[in-house]
């Protein structure tokens, strides 16, 4: 790897930098939630120089690793956008089991953060102005706070799941499970020491307050869609013409709930409905499971599909009926809800069937669906059938006040928006302070 030219070192320091450590981060070419490219190519636009530091390695559904040749890390640059880069390092093989995908996750710590500091010594990345640690699991958050200190640099901690509050609110794991414990402990150091916490979660900031953090250093700045993605022609998936098709495209996990959903299909088999079927787009260790069990059931409404990248998920998408959403039956998500996947199912706009037990959630403030309570297949089959009966002009008026719930809250430019305001807050080092040796 060479290092940078004079006029690219000028350049890393007279741009703003903003590193971002984040395990799971993907592209559009990718399925999953692309949160942090969208929003780190919003920034690069507006000027700064946005880094993703995220894993190579297969997971999600991935079955290919961005480092095909072995290499510790690969960096990735985009042509279309100037100053957005990823660094996919290698991390441990995540399979479907706990034990493989929590080594994954612990080797992600050392790892990235021995590259970020290898590749900004070497000056192929700049020094970092700020540094966020993005918390699907929190040794990305370690990992960016080793860095921040480094560099002498504000730390943002960006929470995307409650941690240790998902373990036992919907893990049903105990207070004292060494685990939990761990969590916990992990989860007071990096909101001790984080200059802000940005949460994804609206609602979750009293959670977040009873760890000692001032309501003044909290922010909340949900999950987002590219709305121009969303402007694509409709595919239909072969096998559901004229059918009344409900979707649910994400991960195939516990946190998912889907039995939920198949116990629905189910019911909706029994009584003889012909008209409604169930599309379940994506992967996860639950996936296998499902499929054996509407095997063993011989339950015919509910087809499988492989992960879909994001850049192709908005047509199928659009093809569709209607959507599912469904969380376990737990107050966890009183503390706030934004799943990538409800902000695109509200941006397409098709009503949405919310099986969850929060009563402050995107689609009753739009009133853009129907909203049951977890858990309860009965009420779920209700919703279901109600939408089918609907005409086209009652369903499409439902979905385009989704569409443009989602065009005012959760905009890919909107998010930019808050993100900036946070980084300003922030003190940063003179560029005169960065040119020093």
């Amino acid at each position: 790897m060479q290092k940078a030219n004079s006029t690219e070192r000028m350049l890393s320091v007279t741009k703003k930098s903003l590193l971002i450590f984040n395990h799971y981060a993907v592209t559009p070419d990718m399925a999953g939630g692309t949160r942090h490219y969208d929003i780190g190519k919003a920034l690069a636009v507006r000027g700064y120089d946005v880094t993703v530091i995220a894993s190579a390695c297969p997971h999600g559904g991935h079955s290919a690793s961005r480092c095909r040749n072995g290499e510790e890390y690969v960096v990735e640059n985009f042509p279309e956008t100037t100053g957005l880069r990823f660094v996919w390092i290698r991390t441990a093989e995540e399979g479907a089991d706990l034990v493989s995908r929590a080594v994954s996750m612990l080797s992600y710590l050392p790892r990235a953060t021995a590259v970020a500091r290898k590749l900004i010594r070497q000056h192929v990345l700049p020094e970092p102005t700020w540094v966020v640690g993005s918390c699907v699991h929190q040794f990305a958050g370690l990992a960016a706070l080793r860095i921040a200190r480094q560099y002498s640099v504000p730390f943002i901690y960006e929470v995307r799941d409650l941690w240790p509050e998902t373990l036992t609110g919907v893990g049903g794991w105990s207070q004292h499970h060494p685990a939990v414990v761990a969590s916990k402990l992990m989860s007071q150091y990096l909101y001790r020491h984080a200059d802000r916490v940005v949460t994804l979660l609206p609602g979750s900031e009293s959670v977040i307050a009873s760890y000692g953090v001032a309501a003044s250093r909290i922010m909340v700045i949900p999950n987002g869609v590219d709305l121009q993605r969303t402007e694509t022609a409709s595919r239909r998936i072969p096998g559901t013409e004229g059918s009344f098709l409900a979707v649910y495209a994400g991960s195939h996990g516990r946190a998912n709930a889907l039995d939920q959903l198949i116990d629905a299909a189910a019911r909706i088999d029994r009584i003889g409905d012909s008209q409604l079927k169930f599309l379940l787009i994506g992967s996860g260790p639950e996936k296998a499971r499902l499929q054996q069990r509407v095997r063993e059931e011989g339950i015919h409404k509910v087809i499988f599909a492989d992960p879909v990248p994001k850049n192709d998920i908005y047509a199928v998408l659009k093809g569709s009926d209607a959507f599912f959403l469904g969380t376990p039956h737990t107050g966890l998500y009183d503390a706030g809800m934004s799943m990538n996947k409800l902000m695109d199912y509200l941006a397409v706009g098709h009503p949405v069937v919310l099986a969850c037990d929060a009563e402050q959630n995107p689609v009753s403030a739009s009133r853009s669906g129907l909203v049951v309570p977890a858990d309860r297949p009965d009420q779920l089959v209700d919703a279901f059938v109600h939408l089918a009966a609907m005409n086209r002009a009652e369903l499409a008026a439902m979905g385009e006040r989704g569409r443009l719930y989602a065009r005012e809250h959760f905009s890919i430019e909107h998010l930019a928006d808050l993100w900036e305001s946070v980084l300003r807050e922030l003190p940063s080092k003179t560029d005169a302070e960065l040119q020093r040796p």
